[in-house]
């Protein structure tokens, strides 16, 4: 597995399982900050698939992964226009049905760090798409780090978010030597995939979701 190009380097700085926890029960805490890829270079899309590899890795070797769930603290400092013009309705959509309807992880709480009024039209467009369920574990936090503390706290938390959890890089290194170790187990996985035509039910696609577009429309930038 080549973790030299542009995908893996951008995740591996963009997206963190931090590797502590509070207690043994406590839900694994996912870091995004989605500033330190260029979706010009990678589409949004991309950038989730590889950063869904560090998950595949706690799948198979935290037991409790599933069951203890995750909170996911989403950093949005430095985050551009194109950023922003990326995230498209379709993408939304691919998004939201990954993670609330695809996803065998349990979501405790999604969080949205250093916060700024621009974005709040997008924060709301996002909760429209998510069910009542998933709506109530939104949470948006200004540049004060205190009421984050309150669901994460600080000893898990990269030193440069006032914690004690260790560096960022060396949170991606440690990362970085798990992609490594698994390289043989990622190529073989790719492998394999499902039938579709199989599954049954009616299938769960962008198009037969619907109330995003008009909601999108009335989403305008000053």
């Amino acid at each position: 597995m080549d973790q030299s190009t542009a995908p893996f380097e951008s995740s591996n700085r963009a997206a963190l399982v931090l590797p502590k926890l509070a207690t043994p029960l406590s839900p694994r805490v996912i870091l995004i900050k989605p500033s330190l890829y260029d979706p010009s270079e990678i589409p949004p899309i991309d950038f989730f698939s590889f950063a869904h590899l560090f998950q595949q890795i706690m799948y198979l070797e935290d037991d409790a992964f599933m069951v203890n769930g995750t909170i996911n603290v989403i950093d949005i400092e430095g985050i551009t226009m194109a950023h922003i013009m990326a995230m498209t309705p379709t993408v939304l959509k691919k998004l939201v049905i990954a993670g609330q309807d695809a996803s065998p992880l349990r979501l405790k709480s999604l969080h949205i760090i250093n916060g700024v009024p621009i974005l709040e039209k997008l924060f709301s467009l996002t909760k429209k798409l998510l069910n009542e369920k998933h709506r109530k574990k939104l949470f948006m936090h200004t540049k004060d780090l205190s009421t984050l503390n309150n669901y994460v706290p600080p000893e898990i938390l990269p030193v440069e978010y006032g914690g004690q959890g260790g560096s960022k890089q060396e949170i991606i290194d440690y990362w970085v030597k798990k992609l490594d170790e698994y390289g043989d187990w990622f190529e073989e996985d790719m492998k394999f995939g499902t039938d579709e035509s199989n599954r049954p039910g009616k299938e769960k696609t962008t198009e037969n979701m619907i109330g995003v577009q008009g909601s999108f429309r009335q989403l305008t930038v000053d």
